[in-house]
């Protein structure tokens, strides 16, 4: 996803992420906010792994999921969410822009260099790749 983050002040490249609901589970919530974010629907789901986002400030265990993209259609983030759209890239491309650090791609129809630094994007590929999953 193309995410602009106040917190950085950039528009960063980011896989979907949120917040469980009441009676939801982890699994769930990846599922859901992949809908919602990405416009993805998602099955045959594997945990990953939990990724500690920031351990020096934040107490904060965070759960990753991968799953099979089964079905694509509109995104339907919520009004606060300031998502500019989703990227398709090559595992290649995907590699190319950690070393590079960014990724080009269009925002509003303008090519733009987009920060490619998420910490849960890195967490999932390299799990990923020591499962053998890609």
């Amino acid at each position: 996803l193309i995410h602009y983050r106040h917190a950085t002040r950039s528009w960063e490249l980011e896989i979907p992420r949120g917040g469980v609901l009441f009676n939801e589970t982890a699994e769930g919530a990846a599922k859901r906010e992949a809908k919602e974010e990405a416009g993805i629907a998602l099955t045959n789901m594997i945990f990953l792994g939990n990724i500690a986002p920031d351990s020096g400030i934040l107490g904060t265990i965070i759960p990753v999921y991968a799953g099979t993209v089964t079905a694509s259609d509109a995104a339907e983030p919520e009004e606060s969410e300031a998502i500019a759209g989703r990227v398709i890239v090559t595992f290649d491309q995907l590699q190319q822009g950690l070393i590079d650090g960014f990724l080009t791609v269009p925002i509003n129809g303008v090519q733009t260099q987009v920060p490619l630094r998420d910490g849960f994007l890195t967490f999932a590929l390299l799990q990923a790749q020591a499962r053998r999953l890609l």
